[in-house]
């Protein structure tokens, strides 16, 4: 060969070999590429990583069916508007007898001006009691005869008047809201004294940590914008309000075209709007009411709070701005609580009290879970503006608040960082959809939702409700976490036991600048230059006018020139509610277990209660609370496998849980979506037969115990009824005792009290159970059968027998110290009678007579109108099957308790001498009627009233009889009780409150 041919061969393997080489080179790169993306490098600024999903999808811990829209459970809203600018929403609901009024003004608190802090709240308590047509004694008739619920309300946003009665006074209702808005008095003197009894309740409020911590946590977190003080108003502010402004107030926001009427239930509607038009039309429109505001500037560093109290309680609160209604974000913020605290929904916003943190919540699993905390709440509420978000914690003592803090703060930066799970999400969902269920159960319910919504922007937003949840993603709560959750817009407050003068500590970590930011103060701010306010309301214009809705010759007219004087309108006699319709279902299963079922077709929800006679009259003096205790541990877990705890399963349902013991029972009620009806019932058949008393639970549950028990310490209420009991009723009778027992005997328990207490009195004979709601009674009976018939157990020793009470027992009066109270809590009471007693009727009625509504009966009418030294005077009767107090509270100023006590010793006496008189009677007996009708308007209420037939054995036919049992009551009976118990030198008084107690 050639040595050129031996060159061509030698070059062309070389080639060959290159490009092998070159091919190897390549796949070996690729294959190593993978070792190689995983070598460290230097880290880059980026998103926080989202948490990598489970190999294995999780599973929802309960098959639940999806849930039909609430609109389809409701009628349609007629909406109209008066000439005068006002806006009616009316809405028929005929599943009870029952109407509710609410007239809601857009003005609030943060209409309020700057240094008069408090003034819409006055101006809403001097309009509640009188107008120059409606005297106090009128009024005080009008609510005791409609037996109803009567209140109002003054929030950020809004204040609200509501009513719930019989539809037969719906009339009457209309005419006092009409009267309200027209002729409230302000007079001098009745301001000097409606003023005085604010300021009281402000500094009741300053006496109590948590409400004082509220109020200076907004008053830091926010610097400029009204809502950082408090509805009620500073204490310094209240006291220097004067006429002229109230009435500057009142002409201006007490205005037709400042309002909305809403009215839900048992009516018509064409004639209802025709009722509206005679008794609102002739109101003339007033100038629409400035709207103004301090612009909220953004906040640029976090501030914290100390405040020193003398109770004995420590708490901790973060707060942070949160969106406004109008803002998408409010929703997804609404699921990121949801998923922290499990947060009530719509239903707590009735009540505007912050929500307790459910079991299966994050923040409850951190920090009551490991001990950090007693409890934990939130608030969240819809607003106009942005307002705050806050977070409470309860401590046991104040060396848990660093790691308390440091546990909270994980869990927001965990919302910042990871995106919840597939099941997560869905129960935060359901727990705000059924939210929307059940804080719409009732017509009171549902026609408050309209008010409040309808005020603040519009009732539609229900309408929108669930679609706007639905909506939210998984990376819209981890993009609200983040621009919320900020290091530097968060405000943290702290209550700090110490015996010493209450002190308030501001530290400000923000850079503030002058010319951006006021200094951090708290408390009433001086007078500012007001902004307007372009307040994103609905456009409102006439729709209706009076021919639309008259017929020809019944037109009214009229004009509102500043406060016109009607004159005093003519009292219509109010009639007396229609007899329940309903016809519960009762079965008795072979163990004895009581079942008792009522269909209710009102709303898409269901109550179910089961009671167990293993109340405080089971227990010793030692174990003072342990009947309680089990009630509670029962929620906490059952020896039943499952792939999920009980809690997480009730809240992946968006149901509502409670346990609640008094003398006689301890009762589970459960409040959710009827179409899981045979769930909770196989959950509640777990719960009592086989909990699971864990040592970690039962520690858990102790804890929880005894911090609601030493709150309820510095609370001169529970304080009052304490001493009265022990008063009262004699060594051994368990009504000495109060129910959820003392922090004494409940920190001695052991886990083996709590097993042998289960054992002895959880028995089925002694369960009663039962449900109201949009159910098929008879499927719902075989479904209870199912979970509660296989319970089978020994019977159970001997009933309770209380010792007799011997009339006059503790006579006198005690004075009972709690520190850091400035206001005084008066009772005075004695022994009641049990339901079969036969004064238990008569005693109902004297109860009425006597003062059985706030500020009505003998004892309102004799309260001084110019005396503002006593705040609150009611009486109230317990009856039950033990025998509960009868008992006289009253609120006062120190100067004012001599006069509260002679007040009760005078109309206790004149009760025994034959002044009652057959209207006093005739009024009483259609009070406690109507009363009766009202209190089966929701499902929650008809299930409490089935509950106490059966316990109380009063006959499957109660529900119908109960009108004719007060009816037959004669007075010679009336009489004969009053002469019997109504001794005021066999009465025991309790003052608790400031001084010296002995």
């Amino acid at each position: 060969m050639t040595r050129t041919r031996r060159n061509e061969i030698y070059f062309f393997c070389l080639v060959i070999s290159l490009c092998l080489g070159s091919v190897l080179g390549i796949l070996a790169q690729k294959q190593q590429a993978p070792s190689r993306a995983r070598s460290p490098r230097k880290p880059v600024m980026a998103p926080a990583p989202v948490s990598r999903p489970k190999a294995a999808p999780e599973q929802p811990p309960v098959a639940s069916a999806p849930q039909a829209p609430f609109s389809s459970f409701q009628s349609p809203v007629t909406e109209a508007m008066l000439e005068n600018g006002l806006k009616v929403l009316l809405q028929e609901n005929h599943s009870a007898p029952l109407v509710s009024v609410g007239c809601w003004y857009r003005v609030g608190s943060k209409d309020d001006p700057a240094g008069a802090a408090g003034l819409s709240n006055l101006a809403r308590r001097l309009s509640l009691r009188e107008t120059e047509s409606y005297s106090k004694e009128q009024t005080r008739r009008l609510i005791g005869e409609t037996g109803g619920f009567w209140d109002s309300s003054t929030s950020l946003d809004q204040t609200a008047f509501f009513e719930t009665v019989p539809a037969g006074a719906l009339e009457e209702v209309l005419k006092l809201e009409a009267a309200r808005m027209t002729s409230s008095v302000f007079e001098d003197s009745q301001v000097r004294v409606e003023r005085k009894r604010a300021a009281g309740e402000a500094r009741t409020g300053e006496d109590d940590s948590r409400r004082l911590l509220d109020n200076e946590v907004a008053a830091v977190a926010l610097t400029r914008h009204p809502y950082r003080w408090p509805a009620g108003g500073w204490l310094p502010d209240v006291e220097s309000i004067n006429l002229e402004e109230l009435l500057r107030h009142y002409r201006q926001q007490y205005a037709p075209n400042n309002a909305i009427l809403v009215v839900v239930g048992g009516f018509e509607t064409r004639r209802t709007l025709g009722l509206v038009e005679r008794h609102f039309g002739k109101i003339a429109r007033q100038p629409d009411p400035r709207r103004s505001q301090a612009p909220e500037p953004e906040p640029r560093g976090e501030r914290r709070i100390r405040v020193s109290s003398e109770a004995a309680t420590p708490y901790l609160q973060f707060a942070f701005r949160s969106p406004e209604l109008f803002n998408d974000d409010f929703y997804a913020m609404l699921l990121v609580d949801a998923a922290l605290t499990g947060a009530h929904g719509m239903s707590r916003w009735s009540d505007l009290q912050p929500a307790v943190a459910k079991n299966s919540s994050r923040l409850f699993q951190a920090l009551v879970d490991k001990g950090l905390a007693l409890e934990v709440r939130s608030r969240l509420m819809p607003t106009q503006s942005p307002s705050l978000y806050q977070l409470t914690i309860t401590l046991s003592d104040a060396f848990q608040f660093q790691a308390a803090e440091e546990a909270l703060l994980e869990q927001l930066e965990r919302m910042k960082n990871q995106e919840l799970s597939d099941v997560e999400l869905a129960k935060a969902k359901n727990l705000l959809v059924a939210g929307e269920f059940l804080g719409q159960d009732s017509i009171s319910g549902r026609a408050y939702q309209l008010g409040y919504f309808e005020s603040v922007a519009s009732h539609k937003v229900l309408d929108e409700w669930e679609t706007k949840i639905s909506r939210v993603a998984k990376s819209d709560l981890r993009r609200v976490a983040i621009r919320y959750f900020a290091e530097n817009s968060r405000t943290v407050g702290s209550v700090v036991p110490a015996l010493k003068v209450r002190t308030v500590e501001v530290e400000s970590l923000s850079a503030i600048s002058s010319d951006s930011q006021a200094p951090v103060t708290s408390g009433p701010q001086p007078k500012v230059a007001p902004r307007e306010l372009n307040v994103r309301l609905p456009s409102l214009r006439p729709v209706l006018t009076p021919e639309s809705v008259f017929p020809a010759g019944v037109k009214d007219s009229g004009s509102r020139q500043g406060l016109s004087k009607p004159g005093t309108r003519t009292f219509s006699e109010i009639q007396t509610a229609s007899p329940c319709a309903l016809r519960p279902q009762r079965k008795v299963l072979p163990n004895s277990i009581s079942l008792i079922v009522a269909a209710n077709k009102g709303s898409s929800t269901v109550t179910v209660r089961a009671a167990i006679r293993a109340g405080a009259d089971r227990e010793t003096d030692a174990q003072a609370g342990i009947a309680a205790f089990v009630s509670a541990m029962l929620k906490r877990g059952t020896s039943v496998k499952s792939n999920a705890p009980l809690g997480a399963v009730f809240d992946f349902l968006g149901a509502e849980v409670s346990t609640d013991t008094d003398y006689l029972v301890s009762t589970t009620t459960v409040r959710g979506l009827s179409k899981d009806t045979s769930t909770f019932l196989q959950l509640l058949g777990e719960m009592f037969q086989s909990p699971s008393f864990t040592p970690s639970d039962f520690d858990q549950v102790r804890a929880e115990q005894l911090g609601r028990l030493r709150e309820q310490e510095e609370d001169p209420v529970w304080v009052a009824e304490q001493a009265l009991r022990q008063r009262v009723y004699p060594l051994g009778n368990p009504l000495r005792r109060m129910a959820p027992g003392a922090a004494e005997s409940v920190e001695n328990l052991k886990l083996a009290d709590v097993k042998d207490f289960y054992r002895h009195y959880y028995r089925p004979e002694h369960l009663v159970v039962s449900i109201a709601g949009d159910v098929q009674p008879e499927q719902v009976l075989a479904v209870g059968e199912s979970a509660f018939g296989g319970w089978k157990e020994e019977a159970m020793p001997g009933s309770f027998s209380a010792p007799r009470t011997t009339p006059g027992l503790g006579v006198g009066q005690r004075q009972v110290a709690v520190k850091g109270k400035r206001n005084a809590q008066v009772l005075a009471g004695i022994a009641g009678v049990s339901t079969p007693h036969p004064d238990y009727y008569p005693l109902l009625i004297l109860n009425q007579i006597l003062g059985g509504i706030p500020w009505g009966g003998r004892l309102g009418d004799r309260m001084p109108p110019r005396d503002a030294s006593i705040h609150f005077i009611q009486s109230q009767f317990q009856g039950d099957m033990t025998g509960g107090l009868f008992s006289v509270s009253a609120s006062a100023d120190p100067a004012g308790v001599d006069k509260v006590i002679a007040l009760i010793r005078e109309e206790m006496d004149r009760m025994r001498d034959p002044s009652v008189t057959e209207a006093e009677v005739r009024s009483a007996k259609r009070s406690l009627i109507n009363a009766w009708a009202v209190q089966l308007g929701s499902n929650e209420g008809i299930a409490h009233e089935l509950l106490r037939m059966e316990l109380h054995g009063l006959g499957e036919d109660y529900l119908q009889k109960y009108p004719s049992f007060i009816e037959a009551v004669s007075m010679e009976s009336l009489l004969d009780c009053a002469r019997t118990r109504f001794v005021f030198d066999q009465t025991a008084v309790v003052v608790a409150g400031p001084g010296t107690g002995n």
